[in-house]
């Protein structure tokens, strides 16, 4: 059997990223993300394999993305994030995680962030938008859409000419909701 080239074996770890700690109850890409690589590091493992990472839809499975390339928001770690552990959590232990809850004050949390993002990072967050084009354009059109027809899948939503993607209809739309695009295009850029 001949050897791969470019593929060194080594061995390593299954854990999904909602389960690392975190006083919110669920996992995030932050600092805990960042300790357990050191770990994996220490005990000479090579590899981190994860769940899809993906924006997930109907269910909060991470096997059901609306993406192939788009991060999940809620595994976006920021200040603003770490002190709130509402999440469903009974005694000071959590048993669930409400997922419509948790994206409802990510959400909240995010588009705060949004209103106050200024200066250098500007920059890289334009540098990004530029470098992500080929998929970002049009999934930030897709859930600015979406979020406008009150999450409705995209076969049920009420304007049939954006359903069917027609090009006059899309383009009037990017033109008059600029803000709200470029609001979901910062959420890819945060993760």
């Amino acid at each position: 059997m001949e050897k791969q080239k470019g593929f060194e074996r080594g061995a390593g770890i299954l854990l999904p990223i909602y389960s690392l700690p975190s006083k919110n109850g669920m996992g995030t890409l932050g600092r805990e993300a960042l300790s357990f690589v050191d770990f994996l590091a220490k005990s000479g493992q090579k590899f981190w394999q994860v769940l899809p990472i993906g924006p997930t839809q109907f269910g909060n499975s991470p096997y059901q993305s609306s993406s192939a390339f788009a991060g999940n928001p809620l595994l976006i770690e920021s200040d603003m994030v770490d002190g709130d552990s509402d999440c469903g959590a009974v005694g000071g232990t959590v048993r669930y995680i409400d997922y419509d809850l948790q994206y409802a004050k990510k959400e909240d949390q995010l588009r705060e962030h949004f209103k106050i993002f200024v200066g250098d990072e500007k920059n890289d967050f334009d540098d990004f938008c530029r470098r992500a084009s080929d998929w970002l354009e049009d999934f930030s059109l897709f859930l600015a859409i979406k979020s406008s027809e009150g999450g409705r899948a995209w076969y049920e939503w009420s304007d049939a000419a954006l359903r069917d993607r027609r090009p006059a209809a899309l383009a009037s739309y990017a033109e008059e909701n600029q803000e709200e695009i470029r609001y979901h295009k910062f959420v890819q850029y945060l993760f």
